[in-house]
């Protein structure tokens, strides 16, 4: 007689939402959402043809860069921790925010016509929504390069505090954060006229003070995406050559 066989292991379902976890990011989400809605609002009162239209383009893009960026780290600080909150907080950065900014931008854009439409057809503000989503498309950026290595030193240097962890857990946050500021910092430093790829000679040329087809328009930054090169390289390379020179020379055939 057979003995009857053991049912196959099932799939794991799926985990289940923390209820706690769903009220807490859905409220910090409306928060963050609403405080993006009412920064937009603000600058309606701002005219947009000052500082080459810089309000403008903050409201477009800056605005929900930092929304997405913000509401990353906060996820991730209940991920960290194995909560599940479901998806429903995603309304309020995906959806409510990015209508609000639009509604800002509607306002500004009756306020001043002129700067918006100008000769152009009116058709050309249909645009405007793709930069919004250019906007929220870069806050993933700004978080990993920003956000997520700041808290990764918060939580390092609390966890070196308690001694369970080394000084080591630092690195990759610092490189992180220095390659932001890398980024950031040199693109406001050096004008070069030109975009992509074909800007890369003549930045290669400004970091190194040779003459080229640029022009220098800060020149502290400049020092400082030197200052972060020179320190981040040996961070690398010292360790690899330390490495390369202990390592056993491999006996002779």
């Amino acid at each position: 007689m057979t003995e009857p066989s053991e049912p196959p292991d099932e799939p794991p379902g799926p985990v289940p939402i923390d209820p706690a976890a769903a009220r807490a990011i859905m409220r910090v989400s409306a928060i963050v959402s609403l405080l993006s809605i009412t920064a937009a609002w603000l600058l309606v009162s701002v005219d947009p043809r000052a500082n080459d239209g810089f309000s403008g383009i903050f409201m477009l893009v800056g605005i929900p860069a930092l929304c997405i960026a913000v509401m990353l780290t906060v996820f991730g600080f209940f991920a960290v921790r194995g909560a599940e909150t479901g998806g429903r907080w995603l309304w309020w950065p995906l959806l409510v925010m990015p209508l609000g900014v639009l509604g800002a931008l509607a306002v500004l854009v009756l306020r001043v016509p002129d700067y918006f439409i100008g000769d152009d057809s009116p058709w050309a503000l249909l645009a405007m929504p793709v930069f919004v989503v250019i906007g929220m498309l870069l806050g993933p950026l700004i978080w990993f390069f920003t956000l997520f290595p700041i808290a990764q030193l918060i939580r390092g240097g609390i966890a070196m505090s308690r001694g369970e962890a080394k000084a080591t857990v630092l690195i990759l946050p610092l490189v992180l954060l220095a390659l932001g500021v890398l980024v950031l910092v040199g693109a406001g430093a050096v004008d070069t006229g030109l975009s992509g790829r074909l800007a890369y000679p003549a930045l290669i040329a400004a970091f190194f003070g040779l003459p080229g087809d640029y022009e220098v328009v800060w020149e502290p930054g400049l020092w400082i995406v030197r200052g972060i090169v020179l320190a981040i390289v040996p961070l690398f390379a010292v360790p690899a050559v330390v490495a390369r020179l202990r390592r056993p020379a491999d006996p002779p055939a």
